[in-house]
């Protein structure tokens, strides 16, 4: 019962999340309306009070109904109010990075315009554009399904089979602000949606950073830039992210692998991040791969470990295909179901009746 109650509670901590306008108003109405139906109740005995003290009674519940609630219409619609408001609720829903944009926000900017690029030119013409115009929920993309294994750090589970992997990941891995939480490894089959996937959490997290200020930073290793030179000195995750960025900057000359580098220099154990390890199986050196995992494992081992609170609350996810994975990473193992044909055509159906309905409009 506890079990499920934990879900349930994140699972509405998520819906309140993307549709925080429409709630806030929601209560502010009713606020509005339950104000309104106690004056109707307490005018009576007002206006009794009043003729007790000999003011005149000419229009005076109308007056006091009126007034009253013209100064609640003035307040709450005011933006002073509403704005704060909405971070109150903010800060409640999703406690991370709250408060410290000033030290994230510059850098973090340049590495997701560097980063977002990049993405979409990996992606389909198709999904680019969907990612472009998507907004909290992307719809353009097909469900994905999974299900969650048994590991030797995993002997229970939380979940057998996952009906949709993006919902679940965002429920246990992201609105679940606990202060722990093990790395999870996604495999699944070449073409299955490892990736896609991968980058759609990238694009909801930093959405969620840039638009309310909160939330893990995202930061995207892509395994087939890692050597045993990257990995082989480093004593620490901080270290390796460090040394790997900086490295993509004299690669690429692009600014955003500087001002990212230099936040994890400067205040990573100040900050919460989401890193991913993006295809594990792709790092180029196969003789070396078994050794670069293990050492991989270790700088993620030793980090999540830490009592440190900042560093525990960071978020750990590491991709590969299933035929290669050969479970050097101790974490929670999600294996992603290849897609089937009658989801695959439901979800062609439902893009097509949407385009069609935009078309109309």
């Amino acid at each position: 019962m506890g079990i499920n109650s934990s879900r349930h509670s994140r699972f509405l901590r998520r819906y309140l999340l993307e549709h925080l306008d429409a709630f806030m108003y929601l209560v502010m109405g009713a606020f509005f309306i339950a104000t309104v139906l106690g004056l109707l109740v307490l005018s009576p005995f007002i206006v009794e009070f009043l003729l007790g003290l000999g003011v005149s009674v000419s229009g005076l519940e109308v007056n006091i109904i009126g007034s009253t609630l013209f100064f609640l219409v003035q307040i709450l619609c005011s933006s002073p109010v509403r704005i704060s408001f909405k971070q109150y609720l903010n800060r409640r829903l999703l406690p991370v990075n709250e408060g410290r944009a000033h030290k994230y926000e510059s850098a973090f900017g340049p590495y997701d315009d560097v980063l977002s690029l990049r993405i979409k030119a990996l992606l389909h013409p198709r999904l680019r554009d969907e990612i472009q115009d998507a907004g909290s929920v992307n719809r353009g993309l097909i469900r994905l399904k999974a299900e969650e294994s048994i590991t030797a750090s995993n002997a229970n589970p939380s979940r057998g089979r996952i009906d949709n992997l993006l919902l679940f990941l965002d429920l246990e891995f992201f609105v679940n602000t606990d202060r722990f939480a093990q790395p999870i490894t996604l495999q699944g089959e070449p073409g299955s949606g490892k990736s896609t996937l991968i980058f759609e959490l990238y694009r909801q997290q930093a959405m969620r950073l840039r638009e309310k200020k909160q939330g893990w930073i995202p930061l995207l290793v892509f395994a087939h830039e890692l050597s045993w030179k990257i990995l082989e000195s480093q004593v620490s995750l901080q270290g390796f992210l460090l040394d790997y960025f900086s490295r993509s900057y004299e690669e690429y000359d692009k600014e955003g692998y500087k001002t990212i580098a230099n936040l994890i220099r400067d205040y990573y154990d100040e900050l919460q991040f989401f890193i991913i390890v993006d295809g594990l199986d792709e790092i180029a050196n196969r003789p070396l791969y078994e050794r670069m995992a293990k050492k991989l494992n270790e700088l993620l081992e030793a980090e999540w470990n830490k009592p440190n609170d900042f560093q525990r609350a960071n978020r750990y996810l590491i991709s590969c295909r299933t035929d290669d994975n050969q479970r050097l990473i101790t974490s929670r193992l999600i294996t992603l179901f290849p897609l089937e044909y009658q989801e695959i055509l439901r979800h062609f159906k439902m893009q097509f009746r949407r385009h069609r309905k935009d078309t109309i409009k």
